[in-house]
């Protein structure tokens, strides 16, 4: 484990101006529970000023609709940390693109568009799809990186070749498809979520077609790749690098074991403790000794399994959405080789 985290991601709100259906915060969270103050996480900037962090998310929620934001922008503004923010799009207007650009460190922003007009409209909004669209010719034309975030389920899977290849003709950087158990951190009350026989078709429609954009963190990308070359298996269970290098906080202060999964177990807190202080604790050296001891297989028919090793990740956000890649691999009639 670091010393010090490497990056550090702020979810310093869960208020947003769209109730999308699928959204993982309106499962779990009290929209009414304490946030810390703004000078609090004013001098939590500061903090990762002088630990040296060089990267920070902000995301929410919607961090456009909270009143720190502003804040947010003037104390980053020419500070030795570059920042990126997650955002559904609608509120970016002239001043904001302007504000953002003026820091001198905004590094990319990552907007949320789920389909065309019709389909995202229905989930987002009406006039969601246009506002999306308009701010990322803003910030395109402001030379701020844009990306973009698709949510891939039921409703939509089966248009994403299109809508991929509408996304290869805007002028934005990348874009990256997420099936709602990877965008929605596997929350068991949604719907939507591809069956082992979506998922591969979706992964089929997908392949070989010419997309220039296409972040490698597709799921589609992502799982093919995992199909075709499956890991070694090894005494130690897989580790990914978030509960080591990167320090994830929400509203209230409670930092979640790994960064990029709200609804893991809560490690420390800065309400009262410094960054340092709340980073070394001993549930995240736990949950990193879990990892390199890996879980148990799920069955003794997993034994001889080629992709083994993928269940034997120690992950919250696994557990709530577990996936057989050899179910999978059957589907797709691949072998390990293919």
């Amino acid at each position: 484990m670091l010393t010090r985290p490497f990056d550090a991601r702020f979810c310093f709100t869960y208020r947003c101006n769209l109730k999308c259906p699928f959204c993982y915060e309106r499962f779990a969270r009290n929209l009414a529970q304490e946030e810390l103050p703004l000078e609090r996480w004013l001098q939590l900037i500061r903090e990762l000023k002088q630990l040296a962090i060089l990267k920070l998310t902000l995301i929410g929620g919607e961090p456009f609709c909270h009143p720190y934001m502003e804040h947010f922008l003037d104390e980053l503004t020419n500070a030795p940390i570059r920042f990126d923010v997650g955002t559904n799009g609608t509120l970016l207007d002239d001043a904001w693109i302007r504000k953002l650009k003026q820091t001198n460190r905004c590094t990319a922003i990552t907007l949320s568009l789920d389909g065309f007009k019709d389909y995202h409209d229905s989930i987002r909004g009406n006039g969601t799809f246009e506002a999306v669209l308009n701010a990322i010719h803003k910030l395109c034309d402001a030379k701020i990186k844009t990306s973009v975030n698709v949510v891939v389920s039921q409703d939509n899977y089966t248009t994403m070749p299109d809508f991929a290849q509408f996304l290869e003709s805007l002028p934005i950087t990348a874009y990256t498809l997420y099936t709602r158990a990877d965008q929605a951190h596997g929350e068991n009350a949604l719907g939507g979520e591809l069956s082992i026989t979506e998922l591969a078709h979706f992964i089929q429609i997908m392949n070989n077609l010419n997309l220039r954009k296409i972040d490698k963190n597709s799921t589609n990308l992502k799982l093919l790749d995992s199909l075709r070359n499956p890991p070694e298996v090894t005494d130690e269970g897989p580790q990914c690098l978030a509960p080591k290098a990167t320090i994830g906080i929400l509203p209230n202060g409670d930092i979640p074991v790994c960064a990029s999964y709200d609804n893991a177990e809560i490690a420390g807190y800065v309400k009262t403790k410094s960054i340092a202080e709340a980073w070394n604790n001993d549930v995240t050296r736990d949950f990193i000794q879990q990892q390199i001891k890996g879980e148990p297989l799920p069955s003794q028919d997993c034994l001889d399994c080629v992709y083994r090793q993928f269940c034997r990740k120690s992950c919250p956000k696994l557990k709530k959405m577990p996936l057989c890649r050899r179910e999978l691999a059957k589907e797709l009639n691949l072998t390990s080789t293919d």
